[in-house]
């Protein structure tokens, strides 16, 4: 329950102390001071009643509870003890005496003035001073229109820091909402320097301390602590749609020269080098298969840190390999679906006459062979035609520190739609200039595949299962070469197992021995 803060001048104010005013502590404190009086005067008119023997078993009483005293001093109160009734009478008489006296005196101060000029007054004033304060819950303490006049719900009107100035666009500041609150022909008043004034009892409001500058008559407007959603200024539908971003490096005539028949995109971080040397080594470096060409091209985003000196570098390789595209999106883990969708964009911009491409990830082993073979099947659709590692039902993760973590407010359904893998699937080439046109009404999220899925999805296509699913493959166990053979994708571990895994599968030989079982599909991994 909110509390009220009720000082000596009777205001309302928030927060948690009552500070008690100082003629309610003098009642408390004359109340005490005579209920203490009455207490000792019983004790004594009890003593009186009691008989000689009764006195001194109340004197014994406190030298026998008293631990460690010395014999002396127990000599001496046991000799109270012995002393004569007449003794004992007179010092009962005498202390009775004493107490009716300060009563008496007590009494007689007839007025508060007399008693808050005394010295025991101020001495058990300053000790009670300490804890003035009381918290008092705020049914107890119902505020009257003179002391909230024309407030709203809010516990206060006036900040306490600034009794001076009602600031109209500070959060605990309300504007009054009546019209009759703001009196435009008064001329502007400015508040006492003392806070114990909070609203007067006219309808005049607190003018500011400006006289051109008049307060609102309506509530200020408080900006939303939500983070807006909305894309930046000069962004078309949302952040990830592609043709919010050019080409700051690109090789446009790759695509005019020849006629591919498959384009593999990579997209692959600006400083890894080792990677893409790795490719162009081993399944990046042939350019025909089966009388088909294959072009391998690499992704990349904009970069940070030392910008010049690693721009240069990557210059330097584009110049020597004619293989980097380079967007000025920021590359990221988090922008991966920005990155697949600029690859989209430069599929269907740059390379539109192509019959398929395929999204493949760097640390990724391919068999480029079987592949082709693959796709030169009969019954391979050359349009709307996306195949891979399928993934079904796929519930979506709602683990914080997760690195596949998806908020709700990016996409609230509960499960992914069906869609295939990120670590390479297959597309015939119709497909990019479609998802980037629906991607413009698809709110973006960062699980680039599943958001390829619900591309597919809102076109009213379905991803299809490949002719052999064990030849797409995510993580294997140990190298062997026979398994190798027969697959199109695996992950690896590092650009130097490519490397090594390749070398071992293209040596002379057979791979594998005769009669061997073929590999079952391997199971999702959602």
């Amino acid at each position: 329950m909110p509390l009220l803060k009720v000082s000596a001048d009777h205001a309302v104010r928030p927060a948690g102390l009552v500070a008690v005013p100082s003629r309610v502590l003098t009642l408390i404190t004359r109340l005490r001071f005579r209920r203490a009086l009455k207490a000792g005067v019983g004790l004594l008119l009890s003593m009186l009643s009691a008989s000689s023997l009764g006195s001194r078993r109340v004197v014994g009483l406190f030298s026998a509870e008293v631990k460690g005293i010395p014999a002396a001093h127990q000599h001496l109160g046991k000799s109270l003890c012995c002393r004569k009734p007449a003794f004992l009478s007179w010092f009962k008489f005498y202390l009775l005496f004493c107490l009716l006296l300060c009563t008496l005196c007590f009494t007689l101060f007839d007025s508060l003035s007399c008693w808050d000029s005394s010295p025991l007054y101020k001495h058990y004033q300053k000790l009670f001073n300490q804890t003035r304060d009381f918290h008092v819950p705020q049914s107890y303490l119902p505020a009257s229109p003179k002391e909230i006049n024309g407030t709203t719900n809010a516990p206060t009107t006036v900040a306490p820091t600034l009794p001076t100035t009602v600031a109209p666009t500070h959060p605990p500041t309300v504007a009054p909402t009546h019209p009759p609150t703001v009196a435009p022909t008064h001329p502007p008043t400015v508040a006492p320097t003392h806070p114990t004034t909070v609203a007067p009892t006219h309808p005049t409001t607190v003018a500011p301390t400006h006289p051109t500058t008049v307060a609102p008559t309506h509530p200020p407007i408080v900006a939303p602590t939500v983070a807006s959603t909305a894309a930046p200024p000069g962004t078309q539908y949302h952040q990830a749609y592609a043709r919010n971003y050019h080409f700051i490096m690109d090789n446009k005539e790759v695509c005019k020269n020849q006629t591919p028949f498959l384009v593999l995109m990579v997209p692959v971080a600006p400083n890894n080098l080792a990677a893409r040397n790795a490719i162009r080594q081993t399944w990046g470096n042939k350019t025909r298969i089966r009388g088909e060409v294959v072009l391998t091209m690499f992704m990349l985003g904009s970069i940070g840190g030392n910008v010049e000196q690693l721009q240069e570098k990557l210059k330097q390789e584009n110049k020597k390999h004619h293989d980097l595209i380079q967007s000025d999106f920021r590359d990221s883990y988090k922008n991966l679906t920005i990155k697949t969708m600029v690859i989209m964009d430069w599929l269907a911009t740059r390379c539109p006459s192509a019959a398929y491409a395929m999204k493949i990830d760097s640390d990724m082993f391919l068999n480029i062979d079987n592949l082709v073979i693959m796709l030169k099947k009969p019954g391979i659709p050359k349009q709307n035609y996306l195949t891979g590692m399928l993934m079904s039902n796929c519930p979506v993760v709602r683990w914080k520190p997760s690195k596949w973590y998806v908020p709700e407010e990016m996409y609230p359904d509960p499960k992914f739609p069906t869609y295939t893998l990120g670590m390479g699937y297959v597309l015939s080439n119709d497909l990019p200039e479609k998802f980037l046109e629906i991607s413009k009404s698809i709110k973006p999220f960062n699980i680039e595949d599943a958001y390829i899925g619900m591309c597919m999805k809102k076109l009213g296509l379905k991803p299809s299962e490949p002719p052999n699913p064990s030849q797409f493959k995510a993580y294997n166990t140990k190298y062997n070469r026979c398994s190798f053979s027969k697959v199109i994708t695996y992950i690896l571990e590092s650009s130097q197992q490519l490397i090594d895994f390749w070398t071992d599968l293209k040596k002379p030989g057979p791979p594998c021995e005769v009669n061997t079982a073929e590999d079952a599909p391997q199971a999702p991994l959602c």
